[in-house]
């Protein structure tokens, strides 16, 4: 059974290739599929049996009967993919209400993809920012027509900006670091053939390292994420008892110079303690917020105080040693 960060690492180094489809790794027949679907849901727990049926629910709609203007009917076939994670959300809890859309999307199409939970599809996407989940059929390949469409730019208006050679070179330099330059040719790399890379003036020979470096970062960054929510989560508890310290040292003293205190340092300090319940109550929500502003901005400090420290951008783009040549060099260069 593959694990989590193996179906994670298939996803990412698809989307690299390519990120125009996404063929999943479910290895069963199409037509095996609502049976290992059904198997998986006796021997799983709780979780995990919602998250199959979630599934079960978005490959009935895809294998659908619908009417067309003749009378005749045909195999639904698609869906959206907005359309598919609402679906599977109407099945499924997830364990924190804390956990975000973006995470509970991801994991969606871990499961989507997933080569012991997944459906046989594709993951299509149109390049006008839709994104489809297409049934995949037992008798016909469509991933590399798939791909065809996206590389000839099916749906791109006219109008689309055109990078050529001139406006690269001058985006290039205009780039303050390498790091940028680097990310820049991996962008390129991922959208352009190794010809097209080097039509453009930029050298095809270092995409695998730029890839590699840039997408290790990517790695790291997860851990960094959890890093820094963790890191934050510490700093607002030790603010939260700091300030929660101080408002039972205040309350004390109140209640000492009872009676000896004229009654506006009373009021005075009365107000001071409200004032700190108010704090202590406003760090409280900050902690359980996962949305706020105040948060995201201390998550984003934290998460580029480790990025500096650890320098992970930072790495000159030569270090290592030099790729070997592979089979797909050797066919670019003949």
């Amino acid at each position: 059974m593959a694990s989590g960060n193996e179906v994670r690492s298939f996803i990412r180094g698809n989307i690299v290739r390519n990120k125009a489809v996404l063929s999943s790794l479910q290895s069963y027949k199409l037509k095996e599929n609502l049976s290992v679907l059904e198997d998986k849901k006796v021997s799983s727990g709780s979780q995990l049996r919602e998250h199959l049926r979630g599934l079960r629910a978005i490959l009935d709609c895809l294998l659908a009967n619908v009417a067309c203007s003749d009378g005749s009917t045909r195999v639904a076939s698609y869906i959206e993919f907005e359309e598919a994670y609402q679906l599977f959300l109407g099945y499924c809890t997830f364990g924190s209400t804390n956990i975000k859309d973006t995470d509970k999307k991801k994991h969606f199409k871990e499961m989507l993809l997933h080569p012991n939970y997944g459906l046989c599809v594709y993951l299509v996407d149109t390049l006008k920012g839709n994104l489809f989940v297409i049934l995949r059929s037992d008798d016909v390949d469509l991933e590399d027509f798939y791909l065809h469409l996206y590389e000839r730019g099916i749906g791109i208006p006219a109008s689309r900006f055109v990078l050529d050679k001139e406006t690269v070179q001058a985006l290039y330099q205009a780039l303050d670091t390498e790091w940028d330059k680097k990310i820049l040719r991996v962008i390129l790399g991922a959208t352009r053939t190794r010809a097209e890379v080097d039509a453009l003036g930029i050298d095809s020979d270092s995409l695998f390292q730029d890839k590699q470096c840039v997408f290790g970062y990517l790695d790291h960054l997860e851990e960094i994420e959890k890093e820094a929510a963790s890191a934050v989560a510490q700093e607002i508890d030790k603010r939260i008892e700091k300030k929660e310290n101080l408002l039972y040292s205040k309350k004390k003293l109140l209640n000492s110079k009872e009676g000896l205190w004229s009654r506006t340092q009373i009021e005075e300090e009365s107000e001071n303690i409200e004032d700190l319940k108010n704090v202590v109550d406003s760090l409280k929500k900050l902690k359980e917020e996962e949305e706020s502003v105040p948060k995201k901005r201390m998550l984003n400090r934290c998460k580029m105080n480790i990025i500096r420290d650890r320098r992970l951008k930072l790495r000159k783009l030569g270090s290592g040693r030099k790729r070997s040549m592979d089979e797909i060099d050797e066919q670019f260069l003949v």
